[in-house]
């Protein structure tokens, strides 16, 4: 009995051994692997910070690709030097984008790197369909921006309407512009007043009233009519109303001295 108590507390006593080493080599090995981890922090940490030096991979040029016909090149200049700082890795990409954005005349910019010490800005520029008639202008897809107009963009036709509705005059104008093409003729000003009454003046001086409803039945009887009974008279008139049910009133030129005529149908609508 005394033999096998013996050989037990032998067998505990090297099991514990045992367990003690094993703690000891856990031990050790965090410890090797907190050293290790802790030393590629700082060697990282040392990386990091030597690519965000601005002496290390500098920014040496800036490209700016596009084509410009109103950007003004030097103000441009200006805008991006001020915000390109740091060095390749560094370089704030978003918030020279941004600042380039608030520019007039600048529609959309892409920024990128270029490998080593470039940075390439992709400018595209504003297209002006119209000018807005209480001032700025308005692109292809019905949007109003902020920019000064030269004598370039006089030629541009006129919008106007109450605050919300660039989008609806620039798809009206668009829609009306392609049916007067067939006349030859274009729009110089559309307006649609806070009673959403349409107006138009054509290039060829005369002034189209559309009224609110119907509109585009009313053009197009004004399509037809136009080279039948108003291309023979243009000179001497000076506007058309086609708020009528089954016609349209002519008003004359001032110095023409004639009351104004309504043919056709007499009941006038809005």
């Amino acid at each position: 009995m005394k033999k096998q108590e013996s050989m037990r507390r032998g067998k505990r006593k090297n099991q514990l051994q045992e367990e003690i080493a094993a703690r000891r080599q856990r031990w050790l090995h965090w410890i090797m692997g907190s050293g290790l981890l802790l030393a590629l922090l700082g060697v990282t940490g040392y990386g990091i910070s030597r690519l965000l030096d601005p002496n290390v991979l500098p920014m040496r040029s800036v490209i700016v690709e596009g084509n410009f016909r109103h950007l003004d090149p030097q103000k441009l200049q200006k805008v991006v030097g001020q915000q390109v700082q740091g060095n390749f890795f560094s370089v704030d990409i978003t918030r020279v984008q941004k600042q380039v954005e608030r520019m007039p005349w600048v529609d959309q910019v892409m920024v990128r790197r270029k490998w080593p010490d470039t940075l390439v800005i992709r400018i595209e520029e504003q297209h002006a369909l119209a000018r807005w008639s209480s001032g700025g202008l308005v692109n292809v897809r019905g949007e109003w921006f902020d920019a000064k107009t030269d004598e370039s963009l006089e030629a541009l036709p006129v919008l106007g309407g109450p605050e919300g509705t660039v989008p609806v005059l620039t798809q009206h104008y668009q829609d009306f512009s392609a049916q007067l093409a067939q006349m030859d003729v274009r729009i110089s000003r559309l307006v649609m007043n806070d009673r959403r009454s349409w107006q138009l003046e054509l290039n060829n001086g005369l002034v189209l009233v559309l009224g609110r409803s119907v509109v585009e039945a009313r053009l197009r009887r004004f399509l037809r009519m136009y080279p039948r009974v108003i291309v023979e008279q243009l000179a001497r008139i000076e506007g058309v109303d086609m708020r009528y049910t089954n016609g349209f009133a002519v008003r004359w030129k001032p110095e023409q001295e004639k009351p104004d005529v309504v043919t056709g149908g007499n009941q006038k609508n809005v």
